[in-house]
């Protein structure tokens, strides 16, 4: 990565007028974003995830709860290298996309200007994740798609779970690798009845297409993919708020203040206790579907680019005030 923003950022000066944007990604930001500044070029710096010291602080304590420590090379695990490097790219970038409210906030409470945040959103394929011809009848059926760790949230999943009494009357399939030393504080949650470890997939719609609910009560996240991927398949959506999925609570999905088990397991016996109501959020997603595919991502994208050039264009000092 750190080459390919070599090679980007001696392109760039090559070609000073071929561009009107520069799109940089964790890694491969500093030298492109550098260079495309010099030329009086807008970059943008994409925030898949969290602050990275927000990711570090929430996820740290996460795993001092837990009594976990991460492996090593985790993504998660705190790296003084990597948070200095990130924190150069954000500052480097003339703007930060984020898939998000909750990224967004994770970055203004750090005192990032609403100016330098531009609000993007991810998506899913329409041709590989449709819904099923009818609804699924019969008892809940819950799915987690994703790393089987802290971050994610499966122990307050299967924990909401079983104070919902969803043990015996409804089933929860989960499907990821399990990050070493989780094992453990799951273990004693995967003898109750109806709930299934199948381990990775590579057909995460089939998984979805099976099912009518995706449980994911996520402590920290990006925008998770599986949240618009399952939208895609007609599965309402339980997350939490710092999930970032983009749902409306009651309408097309369930949100809970990420760590609640109880209001989690509400949200569970409910959709147990009702299952019209599921069905009529089920129609919801389905209708709201188009909103959440790539091709919409791509049109919301596009309008960052015309914001973030738009300073530029009316301002060509812009530059150098951002060099200062």
């Amino acid at each position: 990565m750190a080459y390919h923003d070599w090679c980007v950022a001696k392109h760039l000066q090559s070609r000073p007028t071929s561009y009107d944007v520069a799109h940089c990604w964790p890694g491969a930001t500093l030298h492109t974003a550098r260079a495309a500044l010099s030329l009086g070029i807008p970059s943008l710096r994409e925030a898949p995830n969290t602050h990275t010291a927000d990711a570090y602080e929430v996820v740290g304590r996460l795993c001092g709860e837990l009594g976990l420590v991460l492996p090593k090379g985790h993504s998660h695990r705190r790296n003084p290298g990597r948070l200095k490097r990130d924190e150069a790219e954000y500052a480097a970038a003339s703007h930060v996309l984020a898939p998000s409210d909750h990224v967004m906030k994770t970055f203004t409470d750090r005192g990032f200007s609403s100016e330098k945040m531009l609000r993007h959103h991810y998506g899913f394929d329409p041709k590989a994740f449709a819904p099923r011809a009818a609804p699924r009848r019969g008892p809940l059926h819950a799915v987690f798609v994703g790393t089987i760790g802290p971050r994610k949230g499966l122990h307050v999943a299967l924990e909401a779970w079983r104070r919902a009494g969803a043990p015996g009357r409804a089933r929860f399939s989960i499907y990821g690798r399990i990050v070493n030393g989780y094992e453990r504080i799951i273990e004693p949650y995967l003898s109750l009845p109806g709930v299934t470890l199948h381990g990775f997939t590579e057909d995460a719609a089939a998984a979805f297409r099976a099912a009518n609910a995706l449980i994911l009560p996520s402590f920290e996240e990006g925008s998770a993919l599986v949240t618009y991927e399952a939208q895609g398949c007609g599965v309402v959506p339980l997350v939490s708020d710092a999930s970032g999925a983009r749902c409306t609570h009651k309408v097309t999905g369930l949100t809970h203040r990420a760590g609640d088990v109880d209001e989690l397991a509400g949200h569970i016996a409910l959709l147990m206790d009702q299952p019209e109501l599921l069905r009529s959020m089920r129609a919801s997603v389905i209708r709201h579907r188009d909103r959440l595919t790539w091709a919409a991502a791509a049109e919301r994208l596009e309008d960052c680019y015309q914001l973030a050039r738009r300073p530029w264009l009316e301002d060509s000092s812009l530059s150098e005030s951002v060099a200062a």
